[in-house]
């Protein structure tokens, strides 16, 4: 019984490793998607629009 609880936290390690590892993969994979260009032009845009918004 004693070496069965030990396991299980090994198991729980092990899974929140896997999900920490898995949720850095897939946030380098969705920016790479992005092409760094349009995503500086679009935020240059949106700063514009939100500067133009604050003068009215």
């Amino acid at each position: 019984m004693e070496q069965e609880k030990d396991n299980f936290w090994f198991y729980i390690g092990g899974l929140i490793v896997f999900v920490i590892a898995l949720v850095f993969v897939f946030k380098n994979t969705h920016k790479e998607s992005i092409p760094e260009k349009a995503y500086t032009e679009t935020s240059k845009e949106i700063d514009e629009q939100i500067a133009k918004a604050k003068q009215q």
